[in-house]
């Protein structure tokens, strides 16, 4: 599973018109996320188990960035004394997704928070 596969997969749910700060970026985040993977998974990557993973490691380097990047969506708007509250929802969602792809790869008893393995 190489490095590249991730960014490129991570940057097309993202915007494949990046920027090269956000290319570099987007790069450390997509191997932080596969370092992430490979460790909660605790052991090699079979063959078959590769295209999951590198759709974990896709998600995961996706939702990094976005709160790497202060990317977050508005969560909450008021109009008396104007209050706009940003979260990161998106970047949540998708690095839940990660970790649901990769429950079933997990080895015996293995569990992340709120998925079972």
């Amino acid at each position: 599973m190489e490095l590249s596969d991730i960014i490129t997969g991570a940057s097309a749910l993202l915007d494949p018109d990046l920027t090269g700060a956000q290319t570099a970026l987007l790069s450390q985040c997509c191997a932080a996320a596969r370092a992430r993977c490979l460790a909660q998974l605790g052991r090699d990557v079979t063959e078959e188990l590769q295209p999951l993973v590198l759709q974990a490691c896709i998600l995961m380097g996706a939702g990094l960035y976005l709160d790497s990047a202060g990317i977050g969506e508005i969560s909450a708007f008021t109009a008396g004394k104007l209050s706009v509250t940003t979260g990161s929802g998106r970047a949540q969602r998708l690095k839940a997704a990660a970790l649901e792809l990769l429950a079933p790869a997990l080895p015996a008893g293995g569990a992340f928070l709120g998925v079972r393995g």
